[in-house]
């Protein structure tokens, strides 16, 4: 059975690193720490004692941090904020 990409575990620094790169979404491995501790992060495994991510839960959670839409301006999108705020 072939491991496809989205399968591949990632070890924190390299989901870091992924997520950066993919997404331009910050994190640090100490930030990925302290997510998993308040469980706000992405879904992972433990390996032994190592922690891995799969690709496939770096890209939800990274998908469920960003916005819905593109903005043309900071107004339009802190109104759009507004909004869901109101809500």
């Amino acid at each position: 059975m072939a491991i496809t990409q989205a399968d591949e575990l990632l070890r924190p620094q390299a989901s870091s690193e992924y997520l950066l790169e993919r997404y331009g979404i910050r994190q640090s491995p100490k930030s990925l720490a302290k997510a998993r501790c308040y469980g706000t992060g992405p879904r992972f495994r433990k390996a032994s004692r190592d922690v891995v991510y799969a690709r496939a839960s770096l890209d939800a959670w990274a998908q469920g941090r960003l916005s819905p839409k593109d903005f043309a301006s900071t107004v339009e999108a802190s109104a759009a904020a507004a909004e869901l705020a109101d809500a």
